[in-house]
């Protein structure tokens, strides 16, 4: 990432930013694994405060060294890009990083990330809204019905002792996902600042909103030293990496290839994540599980084809 700054126009990607596409998607696939360890020692809003004060930390310091690599950056100027960064940081850390570590606390870890794999197909509608130039489509008319299919079969209600609260889970994570939608179309209308020190405003604004919903929910540990130390290690491992590289990788790929481009690393959210899930936290991979992940494959690709028929 040697050029930090806001380019003028995008371009097409290189084999370096596939490479950063597929370490952002795996990244972002471990988080679900993360989150899955930390609410089961955390309440839901101190992972959420903890991964982004964390992350804050890392790229503040990351941007403080860049002289020391005789590398030049910039803050953002302007009110209009400091009120996009706040709206950003709302949309993009304090409200969906708390949706989706509630959610956890009732949604498998493999499950989430079949969710978040959808989050391309979320795009579509809200841009057949917001934009003049991304319309539906019948290609994309047919990705959004096998997505929603897809995620349909991942979803199993028949072993859940609480099958309400799973449903909740499922619609806070799908609330999280219009959130991540809508923070990637704003983040094209930057105008200046380098992606180093844009990562670094959006997470310390997001610190900054955070800070009363987790006094008023009073879900702050008294004694967070006596935790339990697997706990604290995934926090500090959402923080770093999920949060603050990811969050460094996804910026400068949005800014240097566009948005549209960098959802390509959301087609591997879903695999990562479910081979994530087995191996680490021990969730079954059924046959159903196996299918739903193949219909939602299924589904981003024919999604593209809805991107280059516009």
């Amino acid at each position: 990432m040697a050029n930090s700054s806001i380019p003028k126009s995008i371009s097409a990607p290189t084999a370096a930013d596939i490479v950063l596409i597929l370490l952002c998607a795996l990244i972002w696939a471990s988080a679900f694994t993360g989150i899955k360890v930390a609410v089961a020692h955390f309440e839901p809003i101190m992972v959420a405060f903890s991964r982004v004060l964390i992350g804050f930390v890392f790229l503040f310091v990351y941007v403080l060294l860049q002289p020391a690599f005789k590398r030049q950056t910039s803050w953002p100027t302007g009110r209009a890009n400091w009120v996009r960064l706040c709206i950003i940081a709302i949309l993009y850390t304090a409200v969906p990083f708390s949706l989706i570590s509630w959610g956890q606390q009732y949604v498998s870890a493999s499950l989430t990330s079949i969710i978040m794999g959808s989050s391309p197909l979320i795009g579509f509608i809200i841009a057949h809204f917001a934009t003049h130039d991304e319309k539906l489509n019948k290609y994309k008319l047919i990705a959004l019905g096998f997505g929603l299919l897809g995620v349909y079969l991942a979803v199993d209600f028949t072993n859940n002792t609480d099958s309400q609260s799973h449903l909740w889970g499922i619609v806070a994570i799908f609330a999280a996902l219009v959130c991540y939608s809508v923070s990637g179309l704003i983040t094209r209308r930057l105008t200046n600042g380098s992606t180093e020190n844009i990562s670094a405003s959006v997470l310390g604004l997001g610190t900054i909103f955070l800070i009363p919903a987790l006094f008023i929910s009073g879900q702050y540990p008294n004694d967070i030293m006596n935790s339990d130390s697997v706990g604290i290690w995934a926090l500090i491992y959402l923080g770093l990496f999920p949060t603050g590289l990811a969050y460094l990788i996804r910026f400068h790929l949005i800014l240097k290839i566009g948005f549209t481009a960098f959802l390509t690393s959301i087609f591997f959210i879903p695999i990562f994540g479910v081979f994530l899930s087995a191996f680490l936290l021990g969730e079954p991979l059924t046959l159903k599980i196996f299918f739903a992940l193949s219909i939602l494959v299924a589904s981003l690709f024919i999604s593209r084809l809805g991107n280059r028929k516009n």
